[in-house]
């Protein structure tokens, strides 16, 4: 048995029109193509297995409660990308998330190929591009070329501007009291974008080369009654710690 069809496709772009058709019980599908008077393709025929026209046909007639199912489908060429949101400058504070976005149209599937600063950096699948930002990357570019098979659509460049965080103190040093010759350490904690510095004192007084979180020395009765603070500080500023009593006894 064979399956066979008819149809009338219309200039104007309309669905096309059944004229006949024929079918076997037993036959398999059938297919064809055929132009419109605008030069439009469409392909077509008839099938015994209505799962096998649901599978992606736009247009079915069912011409027997039973055992034929048509169908016609409109081929469209493929559309090259075209970018029809652009990309925007962003800016965040140091540490935070960056998320540049784009929208484009063509034909699937569609590729997003992100550069940062001219260099390829990944290769994604939408129009979103996200990443944990941080003061290396300020003044940074970023830019997206989206591909299909036919052809490819370039965004303009957007800027990255990341901001410092300025310090803050988290925990003070705290008041120390320790027999003569012992091992003193005073420990101060803070955040803020790096990096950080740290500038301790003694009774007001800069003590020369104690740039770190912990500044440590070896007691005598002479300090007794000293007190020591931190100073924190980056490129937003900085910030003083409480101050930490040092008690000595022999």
């Amino acid at each position: 048995n064979t399956d066979g069809f008819l149809a009338f496709i219309p200039a104007n772009g309309t669905d096309p029109t059944w004229f006949a058709y024929q079918g076997g019980i037993g036959s398999d599908q059938t297919t064809a193509a055929a132009y419109s008077g605008t030069g439009e393709l469409f392909a077509g025929g008839i099938t015994h297995s209505s799962g096998w026209v649901s599978g992606g046909f736009k247009t079915e007639w069912v011409k027997s409660s039973t055992d034929t199912f048509g169908f016609v489908e409109k081929w469209a060429p493929p559309v090259p990308p075209s970018i029809t949101q652009d990309l925007t400058d962003v800016s965040v504070m140091d540490g935070e998330t960056a998320i540049f976005s784009l929208a484009a149209t063509g034909s699937s599937p569609l590729w997003y190929l992100w550069y940062w600063n001219g260099l390829l950096y990944e290769t994604t699948s939408s129009g979103s591009f996200s990443f944990a930002a941080d003061m290396s990357m300020n003044g940074g570019s970023l830019s997206c070329v989206v591909s299909n098979l036919i052809g490819t659509a370039r965004s303009s460049t957007a800027t990255l501007t990341v901001t410092n965080i300025p310090p803050s103190i988290t925990a003070n040093p705290t008041n120390l009291t320790v027999m003569e010759g012992a091992t003193v350490s005073f420990t101060v904690a803070a955040t803020g974008s790096a990096p950080l510095y740290y500038n301790w004192t003694r009774d007001g007084a800069v003590i020369s080369g104690a740039t770190n979180a912990t500044y440590g020395f070896t007691s005598l009765l002479v300090d007794n009654g000293a007190e020591f603070a931190c100073s924190v500080s980056n490129l937003s500023g900085s910030v003083t710690s409480a101050t930490a009593l040092l008690t000595v006894t022999n």
